[in-house]
């Protein structure tokens, strides 16, 4: 147990610096190229998906390999990791099925890139697998996950509706019209619900090949 624990703790150090340098390279890359005033900036880093998801991560990172505080109890939960796995790995699966032929990065931003679609979802995805306690499944659990991905959505579309800048090409309601929007948006909570499934499901049945 001492070794797991220990193999645990390495693995969370590593995650967590390569989470808050990857985080603050993009923050500095998005800064130097920005088109409008610096706190217009920072509502749109922090607007994106991507972004929240890798801070995330990087958070339940830090949880377990620096502090034992009580406040981060929250993120070293079984629930909370799980969510946070269901969430990169959307953000993965979307990027490099949809978004990457989109745009061809260069220089440090391909990095930055790499690590924030490809390498940070590779480490958390690989870390919840090994050192999530398990837990079985309940749709109490599906639904909670859930509250996030629509939160971010109402608030994108809100805000979109105010400022005509939107996150991601497949949300720009401005371009493509509200009832498009509301069908990509039906489509990816579907693919939320799919994937919170599938991760639950699969972490029900870890817990029952773990139980004596």
């Amino acid at each position: 147990m001492k070794n797991q624990d220990r193999l645990e703790k390495t693995f969370a150090i590593v995650g967590s610096v390569v989470g808050i340098c990857t985080v603050c390279f993009q923050l500095v890359l998005f800064i130097q190229l920005r088109t409008a005033s610096v706190g217009e900036v920072l509502i749109r880093f922090f607007s994106y998906f991507t972004i929240l998801s890798n801070i995330a991560v990087t958070i339940c990172f830090f949880a377990r390999a620096f502090t034992g505080s009580k406040l981060m109890l929250f993120w070293k939960k079984s629930d909370t990791k799980t969510a946070i796995a269901i969430y990169i790995f959307i953000v993965a699966l979307l990027y490099n099925l949809v978004l990457r032929a989109l745009w061809v990065p260069i220089g440090l931003q391909r990095w930055v890139d790499e690590m924030l679609h490809v390498l940070m979802p590779l480490l958390f995805l690989v870390y919840w697998w090994l050192f999530t306690p398990t837990s079985s499944f309940s749709w109490h659990k599906v639904a909670r996950c859930m509250c996030c991905p629509f939160i971010y959505f109402v608030l994108v579309m809100l805000r979109g509706n105010f400022s005509n800048w939107y996150p991601y090409p497949f949300l720009d309601a401005f371009n493509h019209g509200y009832s498009k929007i509301g069908v990509a948006i039906a489509a990816l909570l579907l693919v939320f619900f799919a994937m919170t499934l599938l991760f639950n499901w699969v972490l029900s049945i870890k817990t029952k090949k773990n139980s004596p």
